[in-house]
């Protein structure tokens, strides 16, 4: 699959502690909403680690919090993010879980 939205990665080392953040930010947010779509961004953003074809419902964070990590997202005005904080040997993982939930 294809991120063609995602227009940048940033890679920034941090070797204070042994965690890896992977967060996917997406310029898109409420004001890209018509008044009949009011709300749809956040919903969206609530369904986004429910679950795939190759993860059914709970897979993922049952994958995230086995290994001791998490997982959140949040909406704005013009963006959405989606993160995933693990110990830093399984950053693959990250990576893989937000490929596979976009």
């Amino acid at each position: 699959r294809s991120l063609r939205t995602v227009s940048q990665i940033i890679v920034k080392e941090n070797h204070f502690v042994p965690l890896a953040t992977v967060d996917l930010w997406v310029a898109t947010g409420s004001a890209n909403e018509s008044p009949s779509e009011e709300g749809i961004s956040h919903f969206l953003e609530h369904l986004f680690f429910k679950g795939t074809p190759a993860r059914p419902v709970g897979v993922m964070d049952r994958q995230i919090k086995t290994l001791g990590g998490y997982n959140n997202a949040a909406t704005s005005y013009d963006f959405t993010h989606y993160y995933v904080v693990l110990p830093s040997e399984h950053v693959d993982l990250a990576i893989e879980i937000l490929v596979d939930a976009w």
